[in-house]
């Protein structure tokens, strides 16, 4: 079994950026690595309204909020500045594309 990389790991960061209304998220190495699992060789992993894993939470509600701030870019209610004002990396603005 591969373990999670450097690479993922620091996705992972980003996920449990998310996650900040969810104290109970599961950020365990096996939630890591199940998460970690499902992305690299796309293993199954239901979602459903009692999953715990974080990583996999925070990977939901950041790809909403992505497509929020997407269109507010685009409509000019939100700036770059503004999510590199909120500590979002330069780097991760840069692989979602803003």
């Amino acid at each position: 079994m591969r373990k999670p990389t450097a690479k993922w790991r620091k996705m992972g960061e980003i996920y449990k950026r998310f996650t900040k209304d969810y104290p109970w998220a599961d950020f365990s190495e096996a939630a890591a690595q199940e998460m970690f699992d499902h992305e690299s060789k796309g293993s199954w992993l239901p979602f459903s309204a009692g999953t715990r894993n974080g990583f996999q939470i925070g990977k939901k509600i950041m790809d909403v909020c992505i497509t929020g701030w997407k269109e507010d870019l685009q409509v000019g209610t939100l700036t770059r500045d503004e999510l590199l004002a909120d500590n979002y990396p330069e780097w991760f603005l840069t692989k979602i594309g803003i």
